[in-house]
């Protein structure tokens, strides 16, 4: 569930917002954050993924749809986790 969206980001630009689920990146099947952080893992800037969300509407009810998104440098932003290099 994404907790946290920069409004500058490609996936809010796509649509992902807060409180989305986010259920399958391409193929993958997600039901863990440790799922969702080995589907990523290898993703670099610039490759496309299709993230499937299942939000919850108005009125009641999840829907589930698909948000075609193309990867960014997520160092551009300020208040983003920061990977260590490897030595």
């Amino acid at each position: 569930v994404v907790q946290e969206i920069n409004d500058s980001s490609a996936a809010y630009r796509a649509g992902l917002r807060f409180n989305d689920a986010i259920v399958r990146v391409d193929s993958t099947s997600i039901s863990s954050l440790p799922d969702y952080f080995t589907a990523v893992m290898f993703l670099n800037p610039g490759d496309a993924v299709t993230l499937t969300v299942s939000r919850l509407e108005t009125n009641g009810l999840y829907r589930e749809f698909l948000i075609p998104v193309i990867v960014e440098d997520i160092s551009l932003y300020p208040d983003s986790p920061k990977k260590t290099p490897k030595k």
